[in-house]
Formats: C-alpha cells, structure tokens, sequence
C-alpha cells in the first residue's frame, strides 16, 4: 500500500519521502530510551520494545521533517503514533490510516486516532470499526491500489486455462482454505481438467497438504514471485478465497480479490469484513463460508457455465480502473486539500 500511495502521488507531481521502520526489526539507540512527555502513554509498558519503537519513530519522523518538511504526514498503520505525535509537535497535519487487525490493541488504536488530524479506513467495514471504537471520529474511505496495467498486461499475456482455480493468502486458520480443501474433495474428478492451486505459506500449510494428499488435481505451490502470481490469476477461471472473521482478525478490504479482477478472473468470497465491498459486481459471496457444498456448487458454476463466467469477466474488467495506482492517490490528494 504505501509503495503504491507513493508512486500514484508523484504520478500527480507530488513530492514524497517514505518512512519504513518495522516494529519487529529496528535497531533502536540510546536516545530512543530517553522519554518524551508524549511517551509515557504512547504504549504499555514503559521501556517496552514497543514503548522504544515509537520513541525511535518519533525521533527518525523528526529529522526527516526537519530535511523534507512535508506538508502532510500519512501514517498508514496504527503503528505509526510515534511519527503521529512528531507531526503534532511540529504543526504539521496527520493522518492515520486503518485496516482492521491492528484495531485489536484497541488502546494503542484508540490513542494513534485521536492524536491523528484525520482517519483513513480501506473500507466501509473498517471504518464502521473505527467508529466503534472512537464514536467521535468520522474516517474518509479510499481503497488500497494496484497497477491496474501491469494486471491487465498479464491478461493479455496469458490465456485462461480450463478448469483452473486459485486461491493465494497466508495459509492460517481465518483464511479458511481447509473449507476449500474440503469443498475441492468434492469436486475431483468430477470435472476434466479441473486443477486447484493453492498459493501461499503459513502454520497449517503441512495440515493442508495432509488434508489434500489423496488429491491428484490439487498443487501448493508456497510463495511464489510476482510474475508467477500474475500467470496464476491471469490463467485461472475464478479465485477463491472465503475467510472466516474471528473479532478483530478479519479481512479489512482484500486487495487480492482486485488483483484477481484486474487479470480478468472472477472471484468467488464470504459475507465478512470488507470482503464484499472488494468483490463488488466481479464475483459470488456466498452466505456459509464453512459450507463446503454450497462452495464447490459455485465453483462448478463458474467452471461449467459460460455464459456465467462471460458476464462476470466483463463485470471485473469495468470495475478495476477505480483501484488503479493514480485514481487512488487522487482521493487522498482531495483530503490532503483540506489541510492546505
């Protein structure tokens, strides 16, 4: 998202310096242990790892401000309170932006909101989650990008293959790809052709493979690059992916349903998080997404009915443009305006 962001702002001849500290990997200093007033609320646990993150955030935001001296300050994770409050101090206005998962530290999230100038949400859900959380704030909504001609490039460049279908996602239990699995049990064999991949790492990928042994017409492929994505979803009669929510822990948007769109493909998804707002009019939600016979019926539509499949790729082709890199940037430009 924030590689994208940048790129469709300088698209529109903005300048634009791009901050990337992980929480999980900085090297902090001696002075990222000395407290500021801000940092004693700033997170649990003073002297924390996190406590000293956004100490050595707020320091590293500060001299970038005092080399780049931005106009605005975009946060684009609720970790970012550290260059929040740097902006704060230095009167330049901030926004936070906000997915979903990461509203689980509902204090953390709470705090970086009502420090921040304006809230982005990703969607319509998220930003229903941020209004629970603090009533008073009212976020604007734009949806993560993608290059939209790089996807259609790999369209064009590569023909679907019958019977093929892709899901790509962290192979954890919310993803809910065991459903899949399951669902796919019931249709080995019954269809010519029909191949499902599945694309990704995480803890229950051996469970996974386990669960699809005795299954010819199933390939997990792990991580794959970039290229290799692109041919899968290009290729492919429809992608799916229906995730469970569990709190917190749930699709705040989903890019990859767009990324599947942009290649011309169909997607299939569930009732929950921003799931349907990503799939718009390019795809099928069903209701149960723990049903694996209502799911594999409306993957054998897909992959039986033409006229179906013909409807619902020109349906995602249509919608895609409004996640490309520069239409997004330009959204967020109207609300930078405001601070102008």
């Amino acid at each position: 998202m924030a590689r994208n962001l940048k790129r469709g702002l300088e698209l529109e001849d903005h300048d634009v310096d791009l901050l990337h500290i992980s929480m999980s990997d900085f090297v902090p200093t001696i002075r990222d242990v000395i407290p500021r007033p801000y940092s004693l609320n700033a997170a649990p646990g003073l002297f924390s790892r996190a406590w000293i993150y956004h100490n050595h955030l707020y320091r590293e935001t500060a001299d970038r401000i005092r080399t780049f001296t931005p106009d605005i300050i975009h946060s684009l994770h609720i970790n970012g309170r550290g260059a929040i409050e740097s902006g704060n101090d230095a009167g330049i206005p901030t926004i936070v932006s906000t997915h979903a998962l990461e509203l689980a530290d509902e204090r953390m999230a709470a705090a970086t909101i009502r420090h921040a100038d304006a809230t982005h949400s990703v969607s319509n859900f998220t930003k229903s989650l941020v209004t629970d959380l603090v009533s008073d704030v009212h976020p604007y909504v734009v949806p993560p990008s993608i290059d939209v001609d790089e996807y259609a490039a790999a369209r064009d460049q590569h023909r679907t293959v019958s019977g093929k279908v892709t899901t790509i996602c962290r192979l954890v239990d919310r993803k809910n790809v065991s459903t899949l699995i399951e669902a796919w049990e019931r249709i080995d064999g019954s269809l010519d052709d029909a191949e499902l991949v599945v694309i990704g790492e995480g803890p229950n990928k051996e469970r996974l493979i386990r669960r699809g042994s005795e299954l010819e017409s199933v390939q997990f492929t792990g991580w794959v690059d970039h290229e290799t994505k692109l041919r899968h979803l290009s290729e492919s009669e429809v992608f799916v992916l229906v995730p469970r929510r569990f709190g917190y822990d749930v699709e705040g948007f989903g890019i990859v349903y767009i990324e599947a769109q942009a290649t011309g493909t169909p997607v299939i998804g569930s009732r929950h998080g921003g799931v349907p707002e990503a799939v718009g009019d390019g795809g099928i939600i069903i209701d149960n997404e723990t049903d694996a016979e209502l799911l594999a019926a409306e993957i054998r539509e897909f992959l039986n009915n033409r006229k179906l499949k013909s409807r619902y790729q020109s349906q995602v082709i249509s919608r895609v443009e409004q996640f490309d890199i520069q239409t997004v940037a330009q959204q967020h430009i109207r609300k930078y305006i405001c601070f102008g």
